[in-house]
């Protein structure tokens, strides 16, 4: 009993069970047991040795022994026994809060993780849970900008409290913050930063549309290849919105770049304009919402809009897996066309999901708080949490993928292994991507070429043709901003004019109207928008149709008159600069020109 107690009273010192009062009562009881067991069987031995007797005194020597190897042995088993007995006596200790920041295309995923984690560390407290993770995922400028004014008064009353865990998309994001803060002095301690897991940047093709995953003129190649193969097809692409969505910022990063390894893409933009382009149509076409992340792209695709996609692996399978359930996977005869096959550029980039933990000097966290969100890290690290990313459809360095990461969800999975796509891009040329977006896709100039040839003297009403066209450029011009003028024919020539030029223009002559829409694209200058308003065709063989759509200028057409938007020679023009015809009537010319120029 002696040797009992006293083992009980080592390990209530060792791991005292609660703060409550039993608790310290049993501990200080349990100590003075032990004490005086201890000291009884030494002090037998000591006497027994001072006597002279030579005999060994084998007695007090086995109860001081069997007391060390009780309370050891005890110790050892009944550490989970008194935690249990508490927690059935007393219940579980409220858990602290942690905050966790994702981005929000994560944050679905990072919530089942932060559950899974909640789980795993109350089986190793008794069936408590310690702590208590609270994931939220502000738009990721937001977060950016949030860490970089060290959590301002504006972000913890639209946020909340200031994040314990920050899990970015790519450790790009995190680099990027650490150098604001050395700049500005401002914002969080910030430790950790290493990848737990990768997902690659794919191009999502519909099965419907026939390619086979494992074509070599379409697995493995650029994206270059890949976007001229999708347009020699007459598919379109999707891409979420750059500004919002880091797949889509990365995505046209690899984009750019990759044609002719993105050299004097910045002197000579033609290529970023086209993409720009031909994405704007596939959207406008489609009726897909503009500036949207990946998970709102996939509802219309959900939608049976059907158009080639850039996502992430991830995204990708559990997008497949949620459409055929327990039926035929994806790329099966019987596989539903809905599905999205996999395809992996060679110069693609991946997203690489670091984990940082933030320490704020304007408000630290209690030691609970932080020793729980440290357990949290080391659990993403550690063996369950590297399973169970692998069940979240990402891919842990050194682990082998599982489901949902299988062909069946239409992915391929040595693929990234076989293409080695690239991690984060560089800085610089990131920075110089973004110029290059923003150059292409800013409001364009528009440019007004009115038609002056001999057929727009035609009367109409009190007046002509002529006259009925200027009052429109002249109703429109008035309300808007960057917009110039030219009048055209094969008499009066092709050039720039005021208003109250074009009010003077005296129609007469042929209708040079490829040599006009050249022209009006050397004025307007790559990335504008030149309105052509004409009563009839080109009649004057001086330029072909090829340098007509080689231009790098949007065409639109308000046509009337003999004009019709079903000529060939109009419907080239409109759709190869990526513009658009309107048939108009000469009573009605107001209103069409302005619904023509709407919007661009």
């Amino acid at each position: 009993m002696l040797a009992f107690a006293a083992a009980v009273g080592v390990v209530a010192l060792t791991n005292p069970p609660s703060p409550h009062l039993w608790a310290w009562v049993l501990l200080i009881v349990c100590i003075l047991i032990s004490a005086l067991a201890v000291t009884e069987g030494l002090a037998k031995i000591l006497v027994h040795a001072s006597s002279g007797i030579r005999r060994v005194p084998w007695k007090p020597i086995l109860l001081v022994v069997l007391v060390v190897t009780l309370t050891g042995g005890v110790w050892w088993v009944s550490r989970p026994l008194l935690a249990k007995a508490d927690v059935l006596l007393f219940g579980c200790p409220h858990p602290v809060e942690v905050r966790v920041m994702t981005a929000p295309e994560l944050l679905t995923t990072y919530q089942g993780l932060a559950s899974r984690f909640e789980r795993f560390d109350a089986t190793q407290k008794a069936g408590c849970r310690t702590a208590e993770l609270h994931v939220f995922a502000p738009p990721v400028a937001k977060a950016r900008d949030g860490l970089i004014a060290a959590w301002s008064a504006e972000y913890l009353r639209d946020q909340g409290p200031r994040p314990d865990v920050w899990l970015p998309e790519s450790r790009f994001q995190v680099d990027e913050v650490r150098v604001r803060e050395a700049a500005t002095g401002f914002g969080p301690d910030m430790a950790g930063g290493a990848s737990i897991a990768t997902t690659p940047i794919v191009l999502g093709v519909p099965a419907s549309v026939g390619i086979r995953q494992n074509d070599p003129a379409w697995q493995g190649q650029t994206w270059t290849t890949l976007i001229r193969g999708l347009r020699d097809k007459g598919l379109g692409l999707i891409r979420p919105s750059p500004a919002v969505s880091t797949v889509g910022d990365f995505s046209t990063v690899a984009i750019y770049t990759s044609e002719n390894k993105g050299v004097n893409l910045r002197q000579d933009p033609s290529y970023a304009r086209t993409v720009e382009q031909w994405v704007r149509q596939t959207f406008t076409a489609n009726s897909y919402p503009t500036d949207a992340d990946v998970s709102a792209l996939l509802q219309k695709e959900k939608d049976g809009k059907q158009q080639p996609i850039v996502l992430s692996e991830q995204q990708l399978a559990r997008f497949n897996a949620a459409i055929h359930g327990d039926g035929p996977g994806c790329g099966t005869p019987n596989g539903p066309p809905t599905c999205l096959l996999a395809f992996y550029p060679t110069d693609t980039h991946r997203l690489d999901l670091p984990v940082v933990q933030l320490t704020w000097q304007e408000d630290p966290a209690t030691e609970e708080q932080h020793a729980a969100a440290t357990r949290f890290g080391e659990w993403l690290t550690g063996p369950d949490g590297r399973k169970a990313l692998v069940a979240a459809g990402l891919r842990p360095p050194g682990m082998s993928v599982a489901a949902p990461l299988v062909e069946a969800n239409g992915v391929i999975p040595g693929g990234p292994q076989l293409n080695v796509p690239r991690d984060n891009p560089p800085v610089a040329v990131h920075d110089e991507v973004q110029a290059i977006l923003k150059k292409v896709t800013q409001p364009s100039q528009v440019l007004i070429t009115v038609d002056a040839s001999g057929s727009m003297n035609a009367p109409v009403g009190g007046g002509s043709r002529f006259t009925a066209a200027v009052d429109a450029v002249r109703t429109y011009v008035t309300s808007q901003r960057d917009t110039s003028l030219m009048v055209f024919s094969a008499k009066v020539g092709i050039h720039r004019v005021d208003l109250p030029g074009l009010q003077e223009t005296k129609p007469l002559g042929n209708t040079p109207l490829y040599r006009a829409i050249v022209a009006g694209a050397q004025e307007v200058g790559p990335g504008g928008v030149l309105a052509v308003l004409t009563d009839g065709t080109n009649n004057v063989d001086e330029v072909s149709l090829d340098q007509v759509t080689r231009s790098g200028v949007r065409v639109v057409v308000l046509a009337f008159g003999e004009a019709s938007c079903a000529t060939q020679a109009l419907v080239d023009v409109t759709s190869r600069t990526g513009g658009s015809c309107r048939q108009g009537g000469v009573d009605t010319l107001r209103t069409d020109l302005a619904e023509l120029l709407r919007g661009v």
